[in-house]
């Protein structure tokens, strides 16, 4: 054997040899040490004083104004968050009986509306800017979506009533005299 192989063999053998060493050896117990408790003094009888009237607990101050700011920032992120779930919502009880195909139909058309296109365009725009915005435009981004998100439904729920009112084709018998329509072409099956 050369001595590479000799060196490459005895390094195995001691990391195999470690490595039974540690999973056999039990862990080490660290033992909780006692610590006394300290002693406290005894107060020393003294008569009463005028600090000795003083309330049990601080009084409480107004909160602090950075404390206010934050408040209002989460409470204004949770209204960032809550937006799109909130438009849903009223866009699903618009709908009777949650019908997905009259909704898919109402949007579809209140797509072809430039207006509701241009309201929707706005309203990511504005969604896409609020991570980058500062906590001072925060507030203005949000007042702006509501008031997109209002007219957004206001036109989408002009276009489910127009789909309301819109009656549905029936397939009516011609009246008499009436040229009958054709037949529908057969169907061949191979």
């Amino acid at each position: 054997m050369n001595k590479i192989t000799l060196i490459l063999t005895l390094a195995l053998g001691i990391g195999v040899g470690l490595l039974i060493a540690r999973f056999t050896t039990p862990p080490a117990v660290v033992m909780p040490t006692v610590t006394e408790a300290p002693k406290v003094a005894a107060k020393p009888n003294r008569p009463p004083s005028v600090f000795d009237n003083r309330p049990a607990k601080p009084i409480e101050t107004a909160p602090d104004a950075s404390t206010e700011a934050e408040a209002t920032k989460a409470a204004l992120e949770e209204r960032f968050k809550n937006y799109r779930e909130e438009g849903r919502k009223m866009i699903q009880d618009m709908v009777k009986n949650g019908d997905r195909e009259k909704m898919g139909q109402a949007f579809r058309s209140a797509f072809q509306n430039e207006e509701f296109r241009q309201v929707f365009q706005r309203s990511r725009e504005l969604e896409n800017q609020w991570n980058s915005a500062s906590n001072d435009d925060k507030p203005a981004i949000m007042d702006e979506l509501q008031s997109l998100r209002t007219k957004g439904v206001a036109l989408f729920k002009t276009e489910l009533d127009k789909l309301d009112t819109t009656p549905a084709p029936t397939n009516t018998p011609a009246a008499p005299g009436a040229p009958a329509a054709p037949a529908p072409a057969p169907t061949v099956i191979m």
